[in-house]
């Protein structure tokens, strides 16, 4: 959303009386960001504008002379790497002349970027064992986990069309014992997300719970078989039957994710 720079507005989403003075009066001008309840509230001076939520973080993260990973909009994940690549070549070009070639350089970026992110969740996890009881260092840990799956997708060439067709009919029976209408593919985002391991009793019961309540899981299909199932599934990974989980934000917005990648 955008709306005119006002002193009312400002005052109504919270900027500070000095924020607002030097915004209204156009003493030293510059731009001012507030964060308030997972919003972002940006103050332009030069556009006489207040951009908010997915608008205020574009602005922010993405138009503000500099480009950032948006960590606290995943919705601008794919704006991010088109501006970081188009960036990347436009440098590339300059420097390799005519060694220039697009396609290996794009490649090149990827995996740069798969290094990059890799290091920020083997920070995250650092710091979820120090300080387990603080909810950003899980949501870091997933948005990035996000992005390293969109980064690795971007690597894998595209099939040709005769073999797109096979791919979806073999698919469509993917474990259709278990899942309804190859909804399997909503549980490998949760399972990759979340990166599932012998611990992770309490989040295989939330995706369990929430996949038969939305109908991606048969009714006839209870804990114990989609425990065994797992083990089958994946080199006997054992997990532990728990009646405990919660609908956490970071957990919903997770299962929101991978419902909208099976969706297209």
């Amino acid at each position: 959303m955008i709306i005119e720079l006002t002193k009312e507005n400002l005052q109504k989403f919270g900027f500070n009386n000095e924020a607002i003075e030097r915004l209204i009066k156009w003493d030293n001008p510059k731009n001012e960001t507030l964060f308030i309840n997972e919003t972002c509230y940006f103050a332009s001076v030069d556009d006489n504008k207040i951009y908010t939520e997915i608008d205020g973080f574009r602005k922010y993260y993405l138009e503000n002379g500099t480009i950032s990973f948006p960590i606290d909009c995943p919705d601008l994940i794919d704006e991010y790497f088109n501006l970081l690549l188009n960036k990347y070549l436009i440098t590339q070009k300059e420097l390799l002349k005519t060694k220039f070639v697009e396609e290996d350089q794009k490649e090149d970026l990827i995996k740069k970027q798969i290094i990059a992110v890799k290091k920020e969740i083997k920070i995250c996890k650092e710091n979820i064992s120090k300080f387990p009881y603080l909810d950003i260092y899980y949501k870091k840990e997933s948005i990035y986990k996000v992005y390293l799956k969109i980064l690795k997708n971007k690597l894998i060439e595209q099939p040709q069309q005769s073999e797109i067709i096979k791919v979806l009919e073999v698919k469509k029976e993917l474990y259709n014992h278990i899942f309804k209408n190859n909804a399997f593919e909503v549980w490998q985002s949760m399972f990759d997300e979340f990166g599932i391991n012998e611990s992770s009793r309490t989040d295989v019961k939330f995706i369990f719970e929430e996949m038969r309540k939305d109908g991606f899981i048969h009714n006839t299909v209870n804990q114990n078989n989609f425990l065994d199932w797992i083990s089958t599934t994946y080199n006997s990974l054992i997990i532990q039957k728990t009646s405990n989980h919660s609908r956490t934000k970071v957990r919903l917005q997770a299962y929101s994710r991978a419902k909208e990648l099976y969706k297209k």
